[in-house]
């Protein structure tokens, strides 16, 4: 695991390599040494500025986001209960405490979207051509609990890599952790809308991701997701009985009733995936947080509709 410390000492013991080089062949005599040793000294000392200042920079950011976040979590907890309340004193008839929480209700919406702007800055920040924000964000695995850490590594994951599966998984979460969005089949929306139902959720974020599977192969539901996702050419299907990795963003099926999107592993080794079960609420939006979230799921799948636009991502062995 990439720490702070270990980052320090893996740049020390570099420095230390390089000054014992530098002493042992400075004491060589022989003019042939030249520019052959001269340039090795020079990159040297280059990678080690480079290396250090830049993972400084990386973790200074990262940090910045995390903390963000868990303001980012108090702010989202607030809106919700604001929104709480100001239904309730309409039920009520309290024109007086209606308008008060609606004021609240602004003042935390606008705390919600500035801060999951600051946490998209920050993680873009982040990222860095020479190391990539990904490895910096195991680093902090052990110091982050209940979950977060995974939260923070499928975003920085996201914003620094342009695959079609990275960007629906961001999207899907960004509506999960949204409860103005929820569930529900008469009201199921593809683009723009607020509810959505299991099959909808996952071929619109795939749509928002710029995966057609929608609007030219006619995905609009369980019994023809698979068939329209293999007709893109950007995905396998795998039976179940032949699973043998999951990546973030590949869905898993039943063709007959649901689906749901992998999402990554939780604190404990769990796996876990998002998705929109039911209409909990019977309203618009999802006051309970359960309707559009993220959990383990303990369905029956047909199978997963594996994404194959890019390979090179990290996979996560599924212990068959």
């Amino acid at each position: 695991m990439v720490t702070s410390g270990t980052v320090n000492g893996h740049l020390s013991s570099f420095q230390e390599c390089l000054n014992n080089y530098q002493s042992e062949i400075g004491n060589t005599s022989g003019g042939w040494k030249g520019l052959s040793h001269d340039n090795l000294v020079n990159k040297g000392e280059t990678f080690a500025s480079e290396y250090g200042g830049t993972i400084k920079k990386q973790m200074a950011a990262f940090a910045s986001a995390v903390d963000a976040y868990a303001n980012f979590v108090v702010a989202k907890d607030n809106l919700k209960n604001a929104k709480s309340n100001e239904q309730e004193a309409i039920r009520c008839n309290d024109t007086s405490k209606a308008n008060m929480y609606h004021k609240h209700v602004e003042t935390f919406s606008s705390q919600v979207d500035s801060l999951r702007s600051s946490i998209k800055s920050y993680l873009e920040e982040a990222s860095s051509p020479k190391l990539s924000a990904s490895t910096i964000s195991y680093a902090a695995s052990s110091e982050i609990p209940n979950g977060l850490a995974e939260s923070i590594n499928s975003a920085v994951r996201s914003a620094v890599s342009g695959d079609a599966n990275k960007a629906a998984l961001a999207w899907a979460v960004d509506i999960a952790n949204d409860d103005s969005h929820g569930y529900s089949q008469p009201r199921r929306s593809f683009v723009g809308g607020t509810d959505f139902d299991c099959s909808s959720l996952v071929i619109a974020a795939y749509e928002a991701a710029g995966v057609p599977v929608r609007s030219k192969y006619g995905a609009n539901t369980t019994y023809n997701m698979k068939k329209a996702f293999l007709a893109s050419g950007q995905f396998e299907w795998i039976p179940m009985s032949e699973v043998r990795y999951i990546y973030p963003g590949d869905i898993f099926l039943d063709e007959d009733s649901h689906t749901e999107m992998y999402y990554g592993k939780g604190s404990n080794g769990e796996y876990l995936n998002v998705g929109a079960h039911s209409d909990y609420s019977g309203s618009v939006g999802d006051p309970s947080g359960r309707e559009i979230n993220i959990k383990t799921s303990g369905h029956h799948w047909d199978g997963v509709l594996h994404y194959v636009g890019n390979k090179n991502v990290n996979s996560e062995s599924t212990g068959g």
